[in-house]
């Protein structure tokens, strides 16, 4: 009974964003900017046009109240540096929204960037361990600095958000996720977050121990999930699927590329989950999931469907001994 109630709360919500979508803001500038670093305590309470990459530096804490929309150009981005945290807590009535900053109905995945939370979590592409040498690591693009030694790192909330159009392309090889986890601790509160019409991945994580549930991936031009660098965190109540028009695979999956017995492995556990494909993608589309480069995997009561090449692709020796 709990679960059923569970599930019907769950997509409850996904309706309540699908409808949200049609009260978008219609272009105009608004008086409430925010840009550079936040260094303070901060709230905002109604809704701000992001000007550049807004990074918040530690100690502070920036605070979203429910029902704020969150508007990006091209080259912006919001980071929240280690020490730092986001309490951005919506509710199922209002939402927080990341959005474009383009009227509604002109919309596109890539008008802006995404978010990046970087924590003090393990990871493994660094060299060292931990106590006495933590891995740290500097993300794609100036992403921030991420990586430790506190499995309970605390970096805030992300409770009934949505992200959507983001991706920009921030050089010739690096884009946007909608929601970069680098480093993440487990501490950390993700829940109730839709991913939507992002141009590269939904969410990826990179290592880190976080938890996240109550997860709508939707219409994300590559990946709907990414993991490499020692994630470990476990995820439940997952619903991912691919546009008509373009879309790779529903979870791409690493340890580490360079070294695929780096520890600490990614070997995250995965609860209620449900990936759908489309198999009208023209160029065909992706894998439902790819276990790659020494990763591991506990997948429990969870489906996969719609997706032409292989609902499973296990590759590498190093993913078949683990």
């Amino acid at each position: 009974m709990y679960r059923r109630r569970v599930y019907q709360r769950f997509f409850q919500v996904c309706l309540g964003f699908v409808a949200a979508l049609g009260l978008m803001w219609a272009g105009t500038a608004l008086a409430l900017q925010a840009q550079g670093d936040i260094t303070t305590n901060t709230t905002w309470g109604e809704d701000v046009e992001l000007i550049g990459v807004v990074s918040v530096k530690a100690p502070a804490v920036l605070t979203v109240n429910p029902g704020v929309t969150v508007y990006g150009n091209p080259q912006t981005a919001l980071i929240i540096e280690q020490g730092a945290k986001i309490m951005a807590v919506g509710t199922p009535e209002e939402p927080i929204v990341f959005t474009s900053n383009k009227p509604a109905g002109s919309r596109a995945r890539g008008d802006w960037g995404g978010i990046s939370i970087n924590g003090y979590a393990p990871i493994n592409n660094a060299g060292g361990s931990c106590p006495d040498n933590p891995q740290t690591a500097i993300g794609e693009a100036g992403m921030g600095v991420y990586g430790g030694c506190d499995s309970d790192d605390n970096s805030g909330i992300l409770r009934y958000v949505r992200i959507e159009y983001g991706g920009y392309r921030m050089d010739g090889e690096n884009e946007w996720n909608a929601l970069t986890l680098q480093g993440v601790g487990d501490e950390t509160i993700i829940e109730y977050v839709q991913c939507d019409m992002n141009d590269d991945d939904g969410i990826e994580f990179f290592g880190g121990t976080v938890d996240v549930r109550n997860i709508l991936n939707s219409r994300c031009a590559d990946d709907q999930f990414d993991w490499t660098n020692g994630f470990v965190g476990r995820a439940q109540f997952i619903v991912a699927h691919k546009a008509d028009d373009d879309g790779d695979r529903g979870i791409e999956a690493d340890n580490l590329a360079d070294n695929n017995i780096a520890q600490p492995v990614s070997n995250p556990t995965i609860y209620n989950m449900t990936l759908v494909g489309n198999e009208n993608i023209p160029d065909g589309g992706g894998e439902g999931v790819v276990l790659r480069r020494g990763t591991g995997i506990t997948l429990k009561n969870s489906i996969v469907t719609g997706f032409q090449k292989a609902a499973v692709d296990i590759d590498n020796e190093a993913t078949f001994a683990g």
